[in-house]
């Protein structure tokens, strides 16, 4: 059973709000390790924030990339701690990692620390298939972006479906230490191809999903984890719709916390 996502609405962004929470992002920033759009050369559009949601079409969040021992990638999601929601079951193990002297123990208490990252709903118009996904903005392009908004003169609402513009992010390096982003506007404001985009956007702050706790123990433990489960990192990953439609609630359908994927309920059983 699939579940289509009730159509979205739109609203203008609010331009001082968004770079008012740029300042305030600018001076509680931490350390992030993601990487996010491709290598190369891609063109993007960025859109406005969803209806009711206060005009602001990015979101900050902190999340965990959890590994096991062997250095895979079982899961990820919010760290409660920083985002005020409760206590943590993976940051006492970072800390736990960097205290026994190993330089491996180091290595992967860094990969797993909470990064900050920053969710906008965007499109890569270079796909063939160009679909809205929620993209993992670097931190240097958000500062780009937050400056180009409040430039009413060489910038200006990027988002907006009529008057904005297209957005090019070039990445160089592939290194956790060399890796840079440089975003410019395109040369001239132009609509939206699809305003169908409009209607499929994610909520944002729905986007992380939770950390399954089971997993996360597991991976900890050295246990082996059951069939099927562990998710990649979330990496511009293509997230399912976070509302069902009117009057059709999935009451058989649970969003998985770890794939972000819709599911039967039964399938969490257990974890």
């Amino acid at each position: 059973m699939t579940t289509e996502a009730a159509p979205t609405e739109w609203e203008e962004t609010n331009v001082d709000a968004t770079v008012a929470a740029y300042k305030k992002w600018e001076a509680e920033k931490g350390r992030s390790f993601a990487k996010r759009p491709p290598a190369g050369r891609s063109v993007w559009r960025f859109l406005p924030a969803i209806k009711g949601t206060g005009g602001n079409p990015f979101y900050p969040v902190w999340v965990h990339i959890v590994k096991n021992q062997s250095g895979e990638i079982v899961a990820s999601g919010l760290c409660p701690s920083k985002m005020g929601t409760g206590n943590c079951v993976v940051c006492p193990e970072v800390s736990r990692l960097k205290r026994t002297g190993l330089k491996e123990d180091k290595d992967r208490a860094d990969d797993m620390r909470a990064q900050f990252d920053i969710y906008a709903n965007a499109v890569n118009l270079e796909e063939d298939d160009p679909k809205v996904i929620v993209l993992r903005v670097p931190q240097g392009v958000y500062k780009t972006l937050a400056g180009l908004l409040k430039d009413g003169v060489a910038g200006g609402d990027f988002t907006h479906p009529d008057k904005g513009y297209n957005i090019v992010i070039t990445k160089t390096g592939s290194g956790r230490n060399d890796t840079e982003y440089d975003a410019v506007p395109a040369r001239n404001s132009s609509a939206i191809m699809n305003r169908a985009w409009l209607t499929k956007m994610h909520r944002l702050d729905e986007a992380a999903g939770l950390l399954d706790t089971a997993l996360v123990k597991a991976a900890f433990s050295g246990e082996a984890l059951p069939a099927g489960t562990g998710s990649p990192a979330p990496e511009g990953r293509q997230l399912p719709p976070a509302a069902a439609p009117a009057g059709e609630p999935p009451t058989d359908m649970v969003e998985d916390p770890v794939t972000g994927k819709w599911i039967p309920k039964a399938m969490l059983k257990g974890k």
